[in-house]
């Protein structure tokens, strides 16, 4: 019950945060992995037409490419939070889904190990979600998403892509810093061109999104001193994975990492 309020996504500052999630030993670990399942992610790509990148990020940031999955049953942590705590009807909603799994015979006992909260597999899929969006992508009988890398891609990616994901589409990118204004961001306006009066490549994505029409908002993790970021419409998809703002964030930098993207970098202040 001692950890039902401290999820480090809410806990932690958002730099720490980022540092933790995002790192060089993760994405060495990412490109790996994306080299050693090539043939599976090719065919989950052609499957549901995404990229297959995408489909192994959430596996990166959530559990460190399973080594760090959990080790509470699964079915012991959502019978106890179906009777005390505040989400009591959706623990026990959690809980019997849970039993479900193991009827249905996709998973046995003593794979259904998980996070407190009842979170199992590499990608961390509830049991709710597990019944939703699992496939079983292997051919086998059983929607796997715990021993079989097919499987568990696939459900990945099959429930990013019925979340809405759109194929080819950003989730976020950067601004510059918002901290010239507190009331009115450089969305568009003077900040967003050089002193010549050229436009930066700053403005030049700000323009292809409002021509996108695509609907977007400005956020501001460290506050209006620190950096902005740009997010989409596939932000907020991810944002139905896990909604904390901090974890979306992270999730969207590693997969631009493991393309080859840059590192975010703070500012130096002026003296």
């Amino acid at each position: 019950m001692d950890l039902v309020d401290a999820q480090p996504e809410f806990t932690k500052a958002f730099w720490d945060y980022l540092d933790i999630l995002v790192n060089d030993a993760r994405i060495a670990n990412g490109r790996d992995i994306l080299a050693k399942h090539k043939a599976v992610f090719d065919k989950v790509e052609k499957a549901v037409r995404r990229r297959p990148l995408h489909h192994h990020r959430d596996l990166g940031c959530r559990v460190d490419y399973g080594t760090l999955g959990g080790d509470r049953p699964v079915l012991r942590s959502t019978a106890t939070l179906a009777c005390v705590g505040r989400r009591q009807a959706y623990f026990r909603d959690e809980f019997l889904s849970a039993l479900e799994i193991l009827h249905r015979g996709d998973l046995k006992p003593e794979q259904l190990i998980g996070s407190w909260a009842g979170a199992f597999g590499p990608t961390q899929f509830m049991p709710t979600s597990f019944k939703r969006y699992a496939v079983d992508f292997d051919g086998d009988g059983r929607r796997d998403v715990v021993s079989s890398a097919a499987d568990l891609i696939a459900s990945t990616a099959n429930n990013l892509k019925k979340d809405g994901w759109v194929r080819a589409r950003p989730g976020a990118t950067k601004s510059s810093s918002p901290r010239a204004s507190t009331t009115c961001w450089p969305i568009a306006g003077s900040s967003s061109r050089s002193r010549h009066g050229k436009a930066t490549a700053q403005a030049r994505r700000w323009q292809a999104v409002l021509a996108s029409q695509e609907k977007a908002y400005l956020l501001v993790p460290a506050g209006n001193q620190g950096p902005g970021f740009l997010m989409l419409h596939n932000f907020r998809v991810i944002m139905k994975y896990n909604p904390a703002e901090a974890y979306a964030l992270a999730i969207g930098h590693l997969a631009d990492r493991l393309r080859g993207g840059d590192a975010f970098r703070a500012a130096v202040a002026a003296s």
